[in-house]
């Protein structure tokens, strides 16, 4: 905890905390950085539960960099929010739920990119598993989402 007070105190969470344009714009930062990732995740989610399948896989994955550089983005917005309010948000359940969720995410997108193998081209029909597999990644990160809504409104002032 010492660690996270002395992050609370550097200039730039001082500044971030201060100044209302700097972090509401740290936060639209990191909810564009959200919908590239998210969004990316969810089209090929439902691309594999059957929605457009007239669309190849393979021109999804082009996506791959656009929610790479989306979760750059996030990991750098979200640890100078989190350097700002690092104690409080330790502490609070909504945050650890998001966490959690985000890296449970990965690991389940990560799952379903190798149960898709090489079956990319259009028209493909998926299997029982890898479709359990788009709805646990599906899942994880809505829950991500929601779980980050909620931190706003559970974190102690």
């Amino acid at each position: 905890m010492e660690f996270l007070t002395w992050l609370e105190e550097t200039p730039t969470s001082q500044w971030l905390v201060e100044s209302t344009w700097a972090y509401y714009s740290m936060l639209a930062l990191h909810a564009i950085g959200m919908a590239a990732v998210v969004g990316g995740t969810i089209m090929l989610c439902m691309r594999v539960l059957g929605f457009a399948s007239s669309m190849a896989v393979a021109d999804l994955e082009r996506l791959r960099l656009i929610a790479w550089g989306g979760f750059f983005i996030n990991a750098i917005s979200g640890s100078i929010l989190f350097a700002a309010n690092g104690v409080k948000l330790v502490a609070n359940s909504m945050f650890q739920l998001k966490i959690a969720s985000i890296i449970l995410g990965g690991v389940a997108l990560w799952a379903l990119w190798r149960a898709i193998g090489p079956n990319k081209e259009p028209g493909h029909r998926y299997n029982a598993t890898t479709k359990a597999v788009a709805w646990t990644t599906l899942f994880f990160w809505i829950l991500a989402i929601v779980a980050g809504r909620y931190i706003a409104y559970t974190m102690k002032l």
